[in-house]
């Protein structure tokens, strides 16, 4: 394949126009658009009006959560479930997920939530599922919309690290805060040496989760993984709101990437600043009932504008923390969160003709590109997505499913779960 005329952000954010070659789902050459390619292309793609973005990387997702929107809304974690009429309809949501719902109506609620996720330009995606299941649906789904994903196996790590998949990995999990005990701490480290693997968490994201830990063993979560062994770069920790400084510079020591959840953590704001500027690999998630790419840039750019006087973070590192910094995470660098030679193919086609993205300023020393795209980019502006060299949506439409299908399946499980 050969896309022509391709107007497209490289790594240092800036905007460069080139011929791409794409040959075995990875880029295989980027040269001058007015050279002759010599790469042979069984289709060619003329990208004028686009630009060309590398597919975006969701550092944390909970998929099932989806058809549950709205149900938690003005609530904290520790109240999930608790007296009252929402408290109620947040159990008998979490009973369908656990025993009511049939794997199949499980998969169509993950490939829903997945084909947002891709009709918005988000190649990858981490799923911590939702629920006592089994990921079995959720694997069937990753694969049936073509999504990328690397799925927290939790429990099933040792019988699932290893499968082969074409997109979809595994991870394994380290305890909750709430479920940290001296015999779940032993049993991660021992997972930790019997699986070559990224293993991650929920960590220090509430007051409540933060004291629970303190209160057993007079140590931060942070602090207490450490003295196990558990922290190093093959580690994800999702939230990390509620953390010292003493905390962020274990995590930098250890090389642990965190995801940052701006939207679901509004309640309280992670130090984004301090854990960049201590060199920790940051990451952006949509995390919880929610989908949106876009805005979660958006938000995280907004939150930290000169915050308690603290360095100002700009819009080119909120693009790394959405795209190469995911990769990262994941121990995917190298392969994944750029357009590069050698990289997959994981391409996104943005309308480029609109007038909401002017002007666009190009100087030496001077571009303002990522940041118009920032904030003013939304998901409807995104027209076709590649996954290592294959349509899996044009014209904003997936390719891989039946889209108007899956939507009638999907608006039927939903009208059962708002009659729970």
């Amino acid at each position: 394949m050969l896309l022509k005329n391709a107007t497209y952000l490289d790594a240092s954010g800036q905007l460069r126009h080139a011929d791409i070659g794409i040959t075995g789902g990875r880029i295989t050459s980027i040269t001058p658009a007015s050279d002759p390619t010599g790469h042979p292309a069984s289709e060619t793609v003329d990208c004028g009006g686009m630009f060309v973005l590398p597919g975006l990387i969701n550092g944390h997702f909970h998929t099932q959560s989806n058809a549950g929107r709205g149900l938690f809304r003005n609530m904290g974690l520790h109240d999930w479930g608790g007296p009252g009429v929402q408290g109620e309809l947040q159990q008998r949501f979490f009973t369908f997920l656990d025993t009511v719902a049939t794997d199949d109506e499980l998969r169509t609620i993950c490939m829903r939530a997945y084909a947002e996720l891709l009709c918005q330009g988000v190649t990858f995606t981490q799923d911590s599922g939702l629920g006592e299941r089994p990921v079995r649906p959720l694997v069937e789904a990753a694969n049936a919309v073509g999504i990328r994903a690397v799925i927290d196996a939790y429990d099933e790590i040792g019988a699932l690290h290893g499968r082969e998949y074409e997109h979809v990995h595994f991870g394994g999990h380290l305890p909750e805060e709430e479920d940290i005990t001296d015999e779940t701490l032993a049993a991660a480290v021992e997972a930790r040496r019997a699986y070559d693997a990224t293993f991650m968490t929920h960590c220090l994201e509430t007051p409540w989760r933060k004291e629970t830990v303190l209160e057993r063993y007079n140590r931060s979560t942070v602090a207490l993984f450490d003295d196990h062994g558990l922290l190093d770069a093959q580690t994800v920790l999702f939230h990390g709101v509620e953390v010292s400084d003493d905390d962020i510079r274990i995590l930098a020591a250890r090389r642990v990437s965190l995801a940052h959840c701006p939207v679901s953590n509004l309640s309280a704001v992670a130090p984004l600043g301090r854990y960049l500027e201590l060199g920790v690999n940051v990451c952006l998630g949509v995390d919880f009932g929610y989908a949106d790419m876009w805005e979660a840039m958006r938000v995280a750019y907004y939150l930290q504008k000169d915050r308690k006087g603290g360095p100002i973070v700009d819009a080119e590192t909120i693009w790394r923390m959405a795209t190469i910094n995911g990769a990262r995470a994941y121990g995917l660098d190298g392969t994944l969160g750029a357009i590069a030679e050698g990289l997959a193919a994981d391409i996104v086609l943005v309308d480029a003709t609109g007038a909401v993205l002017l002007p666009l300023v190009e100087r030496e020393g001077f571009t303002n590109t990522v940041n118009n795209l920032l904030i003013w980019g939304r998901p409807h502006m995104v027209r076709h997505v590649m996954i290592a060299g294959k349509w899996v949506v044009r014209d904003g439409v997936l390719t891989t499913v039946d889209e108007a299908e899956l939507n009638a399946r999907y608006r039927s499980i939903a009208q059962r779960i708002a009659a729970l």
